[in-house]
């Protein structure tokens, strides 16, 4: 009870600072302005065609699932409870898809008997949860879309749901159907995380891999003489049916992206199409490319925020260091770090859409070439957590993993703005939910550490939480600078509104 209750409280206490916060600077900032001139006029118009909007084309680049619900709830203000009450409902499905593992990791090391089941820290349900899931809050784009109306909270629960339901994949009807559901709705809010399909089916295909004699996670010793392909291969039909029921799961959000392509001719509503050119002179696969340091960015942000989490996969990595195996994961990760930091242009560059955020400190400082030094190394050491992240979970689960970044990565590939507020979310998710699998498989059997538990729960949890202080100052900082923002009166499909979204201006009569 008390849990829930506690989850409640700060749910509740969260989204009453974000309410607070929307009505006291009014249509402020970024976010404000978003909300003004954009997502707000769809919703409005929405609400006055129901129960038949037009959704043929609209004030908004991303399908119309979150616009129509605040229609349909009547929250059709800048700072409205809708957008508070999703923030919440984001806090809520982090907090249960972290936790839980948690509890069951405590029970069983009393069923172990180990001297660490007395520790009371482990039992630290809520306070764990909450100093883990910290830094989302805190961050800017993720408290803003809690302040003001925007789309981007409910399609990061909607990543969150799916990511929860790979990663602790269990054979079942009801996973299957919670799966599928899950997934059209995330594409029905924003249809760029279409990628969130390919998880769901590298976790059907490594649910039937999972038996005895096979290594738990990839740490695990290999005397006895499994191999790469007895961890991919084996059971191979029960694997291919399980796949394809997750493939069929999927179909229902391709059929709905495919359905707004078909309406709008493109993959955004037509207002966005001027602003988002596809070149045609490029092979067909090749248009869908048109942020290539995607890669060397996302492993960049793992590399910054994933350190603040190195008491949780810390002990992986130095495990992963006395096995053959683990070396050449940790390896390849900091090369393939490193090839996408190198290869494409990772320098700061308004004009290709590589700026704010990590890029504004790449800009001051050195570069070699079209590559920036600072992303290069981040980038790196982003392959190295995510390698000894990978280490540190159960061979299912690190493929999950693996496969949600590659999708990621890819599909903001083909989104023309590499900007922070499109992948922070993202990694700070990532993060959180592999706290518990990485909890969930460490080896009670080794030797302990140096630190006591008590000590190892505290960098545990400090960690994430000065990483939600510096995410809370420069929201802060970012709340102080806002500014009100004008109401341009914009209408999709006119050329006044496609001139200022190519040019950032507006010409007034």
């Amino acid at each position: 009870m008390w849990p829930g209750l506690l989850d409640a409280l700060t749910g509740v206490g969260y989204a009453l600072l974000a309410l607070f916060v929307g009505e006291f600077l009014g249509p402020a900032g970024r976010a404000g302005f978003d909300a003004l001139n954009y997502h707000v006029p769809t919703i409005v118009r929405f609400a006055d065609q129901m129960p038949r909007p037009d959704l043929s084309d609209y004030l908004s680049a991303t399908t119309p699932g979150y616009h129509l619900l605040m229609a349909v709830c009547g929250f059709t203000g800048a700072t409205s409870i809708g957008a508070a009450a999703i923030g919440v409902v984001l806090l809520q499905v982090t907090f249960t898809g972290l936790f839980g593992r948690i509890s069951k990791y405590r029970v069983f090391l009393e069923s172990r008997g180990d001297a660490q089941a007395t520790d009371p820290s482990v039992g630290l349900s809520w306070l764990c949860r909450l100093c883990i899931t910290a830094p989302l809050l805190a961050s800017v784009y993720v408290f803003t879309s809690s302040a003001w109306s925007l789309p981007d909270n409910l399609a990061w629960a909607g990543v969150v749901a799916v990511l929860v339901t790979a990663i602790h994949f269990r054979q079942s009807a009801v996973v299957y159907v919670f799966a599928a559901v899950f997934l059209a709705l995330l594409v029905f809010v924003r249809q760029i995380h279409l990628w969130a399909a390919a998880p769901l089916v590298v976790a059907a295909w490594m649910s039937a891999g999972i038996q005895s004699g096979l290594p738990v996670r990839l740490n695990q010793s290999h005397e006895a003489g499994w191999t790469w392909r007895d961890l991919l291969f084996t059971q191979l039909d029960r694997r291919i049916k399980r796949a394809a029921m997750a493939v069929l799961c999927t179909l229902p959000a391709f059929a709905l992206v495919g359905f707004f392509v078909h309406l709008w001719g493109g993959l955004t509503p037509p207002t966005f199409q001027g602003q988002y050119p596809v070149d045609m002179s490029k092979p067909p696969l090749l248009r869908l490319i048109n942020a290539p340091a995607a890669p060397a960015f996302v492993l960049a942000l793992f590399g910054v925020f994933g350190s603040f989490f190195a008491a949780w996969w810390g002990p992986a990595a130095i495990r992963g260091l006395k096995h053959s195996r683990g070396r050449v994961v940790l390896i390849a990760g900091a090369v393939f770090g490193l090839l996408a930091a190198v290869i494409p242009a990772t320098t700061y560059s308004m004009a290709e859409g590589r700026w704010s955020g990590l890029w504004n400190i790449a800009a001051k400082l050195p570069t070699v070439g079209h590559t920036s030094l600072l992303i290069a190394a981040c980038s790196i050491l982003g392959g190295v957590i995510v390698a000894a992240m990978m280490l540190g979970m159960r061979v299912n689960q690190a493929a999950v993993l693996l496969t949600s970044i590659a999708g990621f990565a890819a599909a903001q590939m083909a989104s023309f703005q590499l900007w922070q507020r499109y992948n922070e979310p993202f990694v700070l998710i990532v993060l959180i939910l592999c706290c518990g699998p990485l909890l969930s498989t460490q080896d009670v059997t080794e030797p302990a550490r140096p630190l006591s538990a008590k000590w190892w729960w505290r960098l545990r949890i400090a960690g994430p939480l000065v990483l939600a202080l510096l995410l809370g100052a420069v929201t802060v900082n970012e709340l102080r600078k806002a500014t009100p923002q004008p109401v341009l009166n914009l209408e999709p499909g006119t050329e006044r509104t496609k001139e200022f979204l190519r040019t950032g201006k507006i010409e007034e009569k």
